[in-house]
C-alpha cells in the first residue's frame, strides 16, 4: 500500500478536485474561493462558529493527535508538541476530547482517523487520503518526493534535493521538511541527516525514533510497542 508515485506534481492539477490515479492526491478550493477559503484555512479560531473548520482529536500511541480538513480534504495533522500553544498545552489532558474513527462524523476526518488507526495497528503502511496542505510550489515539491520515500526506510536531505533536481538546495529542503503540515501522512520522519543522526521533528525526536523503529519492526514482522524516550 505503499505509494510509489508523486501525489503533488505528477498529473495533478491544483483545481480542487480529487485527481485520480495516486493513492494520495492533493487539490485545494477552486480559484473563485481562493482567497476566502486560506483566509478560514490561516485563521480560524478553535471554538468559533463563524471560522471553525472540521477537527478531531484521536489516540495514538505518541499521545492524542488533532486533525484537520477543509472541504473534504486533509489539511493538517498536529502532534503532541507541536502546533500553538493551546494545542500544546491541551494534548496533555486530551484525553477527554479523544473520539474513536467510527464515531466521527465529518467523512474525511473519520477516514483519516481510520488509516491512521491502521498505521499504528502495524497494518497499513500507505494513505489513500485526499489532501491540501498549504504551501509554496517549492514545499509542495518536496513533500511530493517525502510521499516516495519508502515505508520504513529514510533519506537524507542532500537525497530528497536530488529527487526534485535542486542539489544545492538541501537547506531549504531541509526548512521545507520542517514545515510539512501533514506529519505521518506525509512521512517527514524518514528524513535524518546525511550522517544518520535523527535530526529535528515537529512532534520531537523521541517521536521521531518511534516512528522509524516501529515502521522497521513492522517490516520484520515483530511489529510491537515501544517506549517514546
Amino acid at each position: 500500500m505503499i505509494s510509489k508515485s508523486g501525489a503533488f506534481g505528477q498529473g495533478a492539477s491544483w483545481a480542487g478536485n480529487f485527481i485520480p490515479g495516486p493513492l494520495v492526491s492533493i487539490g485545494r478550493p477552486r480559484a473563485c474561493k481562493l482567497s476566502h477559503a486560506f483566509r478560514r484555512l490561516a485563521g480560524h479560531v478553535i471554538g468559533d462558529p463563524r471560522t471553525a473548520v472540521p477537527t478531531a482529536v484521536i489516540d495514538s500511541p505518541l499521545g492524542p493527535i488533532r486533525l484537520e480538513c477543509f472541504e473534504g480534504a486533509l489539511t493538517r495533522v498536529w502532534l503532541p508538541g507541536e502546533g500553538t500553544r493551546r494545542w500544546r498545552r491541551d494534548a496533555a489532558t486530551a484525553a477527554d476530547g479523544i473520539t474513536a474513527p467510527d464515531d466521527i462524523r465529518d467523512e474525511a476526518l473519520a477516514e483519516t482517523a481510520r488509516q491512521l488507526t491502521e498505521y499504528f495497528a502495524g497494518t497499513r503502511t500507505g494513505f489513500t487520503l485526499r489532501l491540501a496542505p498549504h504551501g509554496t510550489p517549492f514545499q509542495r515539491q518536496v513533500w511530493d518526493a517525502l510521499l516516495t520515500i519508502p515505508y520504513g526506510a529514510t533519506w537524507s536531505y542532500a537525497q530528497v534535493a536530488r529527487a526534485i533536481g535542486r542539489p544545492d538546495a538541501v537547506r531549504a529542503v531541509g526548512l521545507a521538511n520542517g514545515a510539512n503540515p501533514l506529519a505521518i501522512v506525509v512521512p517527514c520522519h524518514r528524513v535524518i541527516g546525511s550522517d544518520g543522526r535523527l535530526t529535528g521533528y515537529g512532534g520531537g525526536l523521541p517521536a521521531k525514533r518511534y516512528l522509524l523503529d516501529f515502521e522497521r519492526s513492522v517490516l520484520a514482522g515483530q511489529p510491537g510497542a515501544f517506549v517514546l524516550s
